[in-house]
């Protein structure tokens, strides 16, 4: 009597413990993984907005006071500002200072200082170098106002 042996049961591999996890929470994963991109995209656009603004404003603001060829050519960088102000109205400096921020008033308040230097009218000079440290004393164009007084 001879018996056959029994075939060797091969026993069963059990899963991976990651893999259990991953089939649990697979969707709560992708999810995340997605919240996480929009908001890095969206902080993206949010950012590139804000400073297209920002660069739109000061574009402007160079373009006000004719400083817009320093940055179109490198070449004039060497020039003298004040040149820059010769195709430049005074009427057309106070008319952005009516328009301009806190931050780009001390600014045009030298500009203009330097425009009506440029056209040897001494008062609308002096009130415009006045107007600096009176009203803008933590700035840093009243050292540059009182540079131009000297």
């Amino acid at each position: 009597m001879s018996a056959t042996p029994p075939p060797t049961i091969e026993g069963t591999e059990a899963p991976n413990p990651f893999e259990v996890l991953w089939e649990r929470y697979k969707s709560l994963i992708v999810t995340i993984i997605t919240a996480i991109l929009l908001a890095l995209i969206g902080n993206t656009v949010w950012t590139y907005m804000k400073q297209d603004e920002l660069s739109e404003k000061w574009s402007g603001f160079n373009v006000n006071i004719g400083l817009e060829r320093f940055y179109i050519d490198s070449a004039n960088a060497g020039d003298a500002v004040s040149e820059s102000l010769e195709g430049i109205e005074i009427a057309d400096l106070e008319a952005a200072l009516a328009a301009a921020d806190a931050v780009q008033k001390p600014y045009l308040h030298l500009a203009i200082a330097r425009k009506a230097i440029l056209t040897s009218d001494w008062d609308r000079a002096e009130l415009a170098l006045a107007a600096i440290p009176q009203n803008y004393l933590r700035h840093t164009s009243e050292l540059s106002a009182a540079h131009l007084r000297t």
